[in-house]
């Protein structure tokens, strides 16, 4: 049982228990950043408008405002306004304690200054301050022979009967006094001054152009860096990126990407953009784009000439390369590839499949191939293709084929390695199977016999006079009846191959010539006889009809523009207005009926002189 009983629990402890001191009552107190020297405390409130004034403005929590009047006895004078705030600083009394005589060390310094005690008496919860700027002040003058208004309110304020009895109303005069003007009651509506603060936009850095003058520039502008471009005539080509490149990105090596990108242009020295980009993932495409660096870094391009907007490596000369010649390429314009803008509230193509591009992205991508052509299918919307892309065994055949190369380069923008009609036929040719695939129709090598029987020459044009394309229109036009080659008289949406790669002409009112040369041309092809390359009337007969084909229409000479018209002159003008309205008077009263004639008057009596009757 023992063992079972509880243990005696301790005794209870009580906490001492004190007696709190007494709350002692906070004093609150009120200042007043004076703006100026106080001599006295009883003319300082006077010109706060006393201290009663000064309590109310405190105890009205910003109604009543508190005002500052340096001239109370003036009425003109405008007094400036405080501003009230809540504060919580703490008053503290110093007391210093000095001896009568300091003490001073061997250099005669004082060494103990005196003693001070700080206590803190109160809080100060209200603040006045005066920081707004003080107004323009005016006072009218008060001479003998002023304005009597002037007197009369003197008189009224100090409640003179005998100055109030003496106003009388000034007779009207429009010559008024200066003093009859009254000054507004405030003449500046800003009262705290403008803050400017002038400094540099956030982000300008200084810099020193070579002609030793500082600028401000902004660093985190968009940099324009374009590639380096050369003219067609230029001898040298560059080597390596501009030092004023190099000193902007503040290095000389290639990022990885830049690396990625030289490594294939050392594996071929010419790309156009689209095929070099095709040769990169989606995410170098994304640092491509908004690193401006990456194309200069790397390469050059032509200006003009057959490599023209090209991507070309770092010293490569592309005309003194006899191959060259396939990295010349060919641009076509797709008319139907028109850009289209999103109508108001709905969401634009690029909106739209922006998701399906983020899906694009981060699916595993191969290579793309819209800078090819086979022949047989069609990768992309835009033609631009390297002859070396061409992979069509028609056009294959022709780009291999040594017969239209010359010697050298030629100084013709529009030839190149090739001589101008070679090319010119192997472009026409590209062209109706490019436009045959986007309108699903594959272009066979027979569709081809009329621009495969041009007759071409194997020289270059350059330096030789503008010579006639009725040579070259003189063995067919067209053996679908339509898709009119270099010899037709119409040319559907020109495309063109170096300078002129971009140009279009519109031969329409040519339609009515070409119709009765293409129905020959459909009839000769349906024969199934292929004529010769180099000449040749596909139809066997007729010569006298394809010889009469005149000049092609894109190598008419232009028509001149008619000079503008002058402008009409002030008196032009009248003559045509009253010519119109003559010919409106004369359409409204077709027949006329003819006056009397006038009396006769005699002249010495004046009277009227009337005719004898028979």
């Amino acid at each position: 049982m023992d063992e079972l009983r509880l243990p005696t629990p301790p005794p209870i402890v009580h906490a001492p228990k004190y007696r709190l001191a007494a709350v002692q009552e906070r004093v609150h107190l009120a200042t007043v950043e004076y703006p100026g020297p106080v001599n006295s405390l009883d003319n300082a409130l006077a010109s706060l408008g006393g201290l009663a004034s000064v309590a109310s403005s405190f105890s009205a929590a910003g109604t009543v405002p508190l005002e500052l009047d340096l001239d109370p006895g003036n009425r003109f004078s405008h007094p400036v306004s405080a501003h009230l705030a809540q504060t919580n600083n703490i008053v503290c009394r110093v007391v210093k304690r000095t001896r009568k005589k300091p003490r001073r060390n061997a250099q005669g310094d004082i060494v103990d200054a005196g003693m001070y005690q700080i206590q803190p008496i109160a809080v100060e919860h209200r603040l006045a301050r005066f920081r707004a700027m003080a107004d323009y002040q005016y006072t009218p003058s008060r001479h003998a022979g002023g304005d009597p208004t002037l007197d009369m309110a003197q008189a009224i304020e100090n409640l003179d009967i005998d100055g109030i009895r003496k106003f009388e109303m000034p007779p009207p005069n429009e010559e008024f006094p200066e003093s009859a003007f009254f000054p507004p009651p405030t003449f500046s509506r800003h009262p705290l001054p403008a803050l400017f603060d002038m400094q540099p936009a956030p982000g300008t850095i200084r810099v020193t152009t070579d002609a030793g003058v500082t600028r401000l520039i902004n660093g985190g502008r968009y940099k324009v860096r374009t590639v380096q471009s050369i003219l067609h005539v230029q001898r040298h080509v560059p080597t390596g990126p501009e030092p004023v490149l190099l000193t902007e990105l503040g290095r000389d090596e290639l990022s990885p990407l830049e690396q990625k990108m030289h490594h294939l242009l050392e594996e071929r020295p010419c790309w156009t953009r689209t095929a070099l980009l095709n040769q990169l993932s989606a995410d170098d495409h994304k640092v491509i784009n908004a690193n401006k660096s990456c194309w200069p870094m790397i390469s050059y391009t032509f200006a003009d000439g057959p490599f023209r907007d090209l991507v070309i490596r770092y010293g490569y000369d592309p005309r003194t390369d006899p191959e060259a010649r396939f990295y010349q390429h060919i641009a076509l314009r797709n008319l139907a590839n028109v850009r289209t803008r999103a109508q108001p509230g709905t969401r634009s193509q690029a909106q739209a499949g922006a998701a399906s591009s983020r899906r694009a992205d981060k699916a595993p991508t191969t290579s793309n191939l819209s800078h090819e052509f086979d022949g047989e299918h069609v990768y992309g919307k835009i033609g631009h293709f390297q002859l070396c892309d061409i992979s069509d065994a028609l056009l294959k055949s022709l780009i291999d084929s040594p017969d239209g190369v010359l010697s050298a380069c030629s100084s013709d923008p529009n030839e190149g390695w090739y001589a101008y009609d070679y090319l010119e036929q192997i472009r026409q040719i590209l062209r109706r199977k490019w436009q045959g695939l986007l309108n699903g129709v594959r272009v066979s090598t027979a569709e081809c016999e009329d621009l495969l029987a041009w007759e071409l020459s194997k020289q270059s044009r350059a330096g030789q006079p503008k010579r006639s394309r009725a040579s070259m229109a003189g063995t067919g036009l067209g053996a679908n009846g339509g898709k009119g080659g270099k010899g037709s008289g119409r040319r559907r949406g020109r495309s063109g191959t170096g300078a002129n790669s971009s140009d279009d002409d519109d031969d329409d009112d040519d339609d009515s010539a070409v119709s009765s040369r293409d129905a020959s041309s459909s009839s000769a092809s349906d024969t199934g006889s292929r004529p010769s390359r180099r000449g040749g009337n596909p139809t066997g007969a007729g010569s006298d009809v394809w010889r009469s084909v005149v000049v092609a229409p894109w190598d008419r000479p232009k028509k001149k523009r008619p000079s503008a018209k002058q402008p009409e002159t002030e008196a032009e003008l009248f003559a045509r207005v009253n010519l119109a309205a003559a010919r409106r008077n004369s359409q409204r009263a077709p027949c006329s009926v003819a006056a009397p004639p006038p009396p006769r008057v005699d002249p010495e009596t004046g009277e009227d002189m009337e005719e004898d009757s028979a």
